[in-house]
Order: C-alpha cells, then structure tokens, then sequence
C-alpha cells in the first residue's frame, strides 16, 4: 500500500458522516413528500421505499430487507375467487351444456353419435363431427339446427354454426 493511498481515520469518518448527512437530507426530504402526501390523501400508513426502510433499519441496528419481493395491496380472498368463477365460467350454466344435454333432440340420435358440440366461440357453434357424410348432413341441415339451438335458453345470439372434423 502506498502512502498516497492511505485515507486517516478521521478522513474516512469525515467522509462517512458527510455521505450519511446527504443521504439522510435526501431521505428526509423524500419522507417529508411521502409525509405530506399520505396528509393530503389519509388513506393509510405512508408507504416508504424500500431503500428509506432499509436505511432507517439500519440506523435502528435492524437487518434489511434484501428480498426482492414488491409489497402489493392486499385483495380480498372472495373477490379473486369471483373474478376466477366468471373468468373460467365456472358453475355457471354453459351454453354448452345446455346445448350438449339437448343435442340428439337437434340432430338426430343418429347423428348425435358421430358429432359432439365443442365450445361456442365467438357466436359461433363449433361442432366436431367424427364422420365426412355425417358432417355433409349436418351441413345441409344448418338453418334447421340453428333455428332449435335459439330455442335454447340463453342461446339466442348464436349467429352459426361451423363443423369441424375431429
């Protein structure tokens, strides 16, 4: 080590104290906007940084928060479970399913084993049909069924009805 690297100790504890007088103004300074902001709004705790936390732990003799985790608002349980239940249309009465219950009344029993509806998509029936001359059927037939699935309950704004083979 040379001698022009070396830093006295009264050196770097000046130079310590000058860093941690700045670093406490600017931390005070952004606390006291936090401050005046949480007044204005009264809407809870004021919430810091996580930097401003870890420097006042520090000073308290504290450990830090080294996670990297972000603090969210906490939601209510029953909420997400509701949001869920209509996102993935659970026991809820599907237009599928009312259509599946009724379909070899709309096309036959006949053709109703080699076709399955799948999902109405975009106000579209999609059925999948397992058999080329069953499918030609049920396409000759498509205003008939689709006049029998709007007497359906609920399934009135169904448009047509597109086969798939599957």
């Amino acid at each position: 080590m040379d001698s022009r690297d070396f830093i006295s100790p009264a050196r770097q504890l000046s130079i310590y104290s000058c860093a941690i007088v700045g670093f406490t103004s600017m931390t005070i300074t952004a606390s006291h906007r936090l401050m005046n902001a949480h007044h204005k709004s009264k809407s809870g705790p004021p919430e810091f940084s996580r930097a401003i936390e870890n420097l006042i732990a520090n000073f308290r003799g504290l450990p830090e928060d080294e996670t990297s985790s972000k603090r969210r608002q906490t939601t209510d349980l029953s909420s997400i479970i509701d949001e869920l239940l209509v996102k993935y249309r659970i026991s809820h009465n599907l237009l599928e399913d009312t259509i599946r219950e009724k379909w070899p009344e709309l096309v036959g029993a006949a053709n109703a084993s080699y076709s399955h509806p799948l999902v109405v998509e975009r106000q579209q029936l999609i059925v999948l049909v397992s058999h080329a001359v069953v499918r030609n059927e049920l396409f000759h037939h498509q205003s008939a069924i689709l006049e029998k699935v709007h007497k359906l309950p609920g399934c009135a704004k169904i448009k047509g009805v597109t086969l798939r083979i599957g």
